[in-house]
């Protein structure tokens, strides 16, 4: 991962994750997506934008990382992440829907309407 490429854009580094996820390359996807997240958080704190927009950017990111971690077998840590995004309640519903949908893998046929 090359630093200094990716800078202080949240979206770059998503973008990357995305390609080295349809590469199937999940562990670098999700080191990717971990940094994006960060890097979110810090620039639009900086940016002063207001936490429900902060929550709508991460949100999005971090329903992809549940997709990275459940191909690398992470399921523990992908279903609190799919919790996490649902429990924001994005504004974007594709991003609820996703989480959702991830969340129904997750679980398979357990627990499937307990969102808590």
């Amino acid at each position: 991962m090359n630093e200094d490429l990716i800078g202080d854009s949240y979206e770059l580094a998503y973008n990357l994750a995305c390609a080295h996820m349809d590469a199937g390359r999940y562990r670098e996807a999700e080191q990717l997506l971990r940094t994006s997240e960060g890097i979110c958080r810090r620039v639009l704190a900086a940016d002063e934008c207001e936490p429900e927009e902060i929550a709508d950017e991460v949100a999005i990111i971090q329903a992809q990382r549940s997709c990275a971690l459940l191909q690398l077998g992470s399921t523990d840590m992908a279903v609190k992440l799919c919790l996490a995004v649902i429990k924001t309640k994005p504004r974007d519903g594709v991003v609820g829907a996703v989480a959702a949908n991830n969340l129904a893998v997750l679980r398979k046929d357990r627990d499937l309407f307990d969102s808590q």
